[in-house]
């Protein structure tokens, strides 16, 4: 087990009394641990890819996407991308630590994919980013 979990823990558990249920305020606190599985998550996409459906004509990178076509998003393409994140082959919990430097969570790309599919006006990701303090 990774040492910044253990201590995040080991230090809730102190706080509890023998038996007493974990509370909400308590998973707040484990602020480590969740970049730990989001960490994990990125590494290892528990979707391999996800197909959406274009919902108006859209150019990407020189190329037409025309309404209606299906377009694949392979997951592990952007998570082990190292200009999205650095050195993406290394365990770093640290980079989901900070709110304001994070990126959208790899749990919530089907969300994001959903908020910003091509054509529409959404906010996309940011709606969707459970990393925030607000």
């Amino acid at each position: 087990m990774d040492d910044g979990i253990r201590s995040e823990q080991e230090e809730i558990a102190r706080s509890q009394a023998p038996g007493e249920a974990l509370s909400w305020e308590d998973l707040v606190r484990m602020r480590y641990t969740w970049a730990a599985a989001m960490e994990t998550l990125r590494m290892v996409p528990p979707v391999f890819s996800m197909m959406r459906k274009s919902v108006a004509d859209v150019e990407y990178g020189g190329y037409l996407i025309p309404e209606g076509w299906q377009v694949i998003h392979a997951a592990n393409m952007t998570q082990w991308d190292p200009a999205i994140f650095p050195e993406p082959g290394r365990f770093d919990p640290a980079r989901f630590e900070n709110p304001s430097g994070c990126r959208p969570s790899p749990s919530c790309r089907s969300a994001a994919a959903r908020a910003s599919a091509p054509g529409t006006s959404s906010p996309g990701w940011r709606r969707w980013w459970p990393c925030t303090t607000s």
